[in-house]
């Protein structure tokens, strides 16, 4: 037991883990959009999400020498290899594709500054998100808003048990959503986010997919465990592409 428990801690703080939901988010939209699969993409996408992840996390821990690189070699060493597959991958890729990449990682590089705002943080993160999950993948055909927003929406849903249990580990100074309107009325507005999700796009993956996201806000709590949004909530896009793949309509 205590060994599955390292095994699944190095998975979850390597960001391993965050990055496949990453790359399910975007084969959720080859998949709906009936897209073929760019793999470069795909690594690329996974790679640079467990750099940016990782480089979030932990640079200021770094900086206010809370942390000490030799001390975590197994973080440094997957974002190391992770960098190179990135690069490589990156070099693959469409000019197009890469001025956007370079935009959005300027974006995702100035998150520190603007996850200090509560009325910015999670709609920040839900608007890169979707980016690079939707935008990313169909840069060459003809841009749907309405499926822009519809994304925009179930990752702001899939944020909220992230943003009621991160409120522990979340600075003093900062103030958060569930603390400017409380965990109740954040998680009610939850509820409503989904419920205009099916509304834009009913069908059978959509509905379930909801109801686990919906299961996911009623039971998150500041107390859950470590495991709970790291490893369960974070696992739900996962479970979505699953969904797609045997349910589609």
């Amino acid at each position: 037991m205590k060994f599955f428990n390292s095994i699944l801690d190095f998975y979850i703080t390597t960001s391993i883990h965050v990055a496949l939901a990453v790359v399910a988010l975007l084969h959720v939209t080859c998949s709906e959009l009936a897209i073929v699969v760019d793999y470069r993409l795909s690594y690329f996408v996974f790679a640079a999400t467990v750099l940016g992840y990782n480089a979030l996390k932990y640079i200021e821990v770094i900086v206010n020498k809370r942390l000490i690189l030799h001390k975590k070699p197994d973080i440094v060493i997957v974002s190391c290899f992770a960098f190179l597959i990135m690069l490589y991958n990156y070099v693959q890729l469409l000019f197009v594709q890469q001025l956007s990449i370079t935009i959005i990682g300027l974006l995702v590089a100035i998150y520190p500054f603007v996850r200090k705002y509560w009325f910015l943080k999670m709609i920040y993160v839900a608007m890169c998100l979707t980016m690079i999950t939707v935008y990313l993948p169909i840069i060459n055909q003809k841009i749907e808003l309405d499926y822009c927003f519809h994304r925009l929406i179930i990752i702001f849903c899939l944020l909220i048990p992230v943003e009621i249990c991160d409120q522990i580990v979340d600075e003093k100074t900062i103030v958060t959503l569930p603390k400017i309107i409380g965990i109740c009325h954040l998680k009610i507005f939850g509820y409503l986010l989904l419920v205009f999700f099916n509304m834009m796009a009913l069908s059978i993956s959509n509905i379930i997919f909801s109801a686990l996201i919906a299961l996911a806000i009623q039971f998150s709590d500041k107390n859950n465990s470590k495991y709970y949004c790291s490893f369960l909530v974070e696992s739900l896009p996962v479970f979505w592409l699953i969904l797609l793949l045997f349910m589609p309509i």
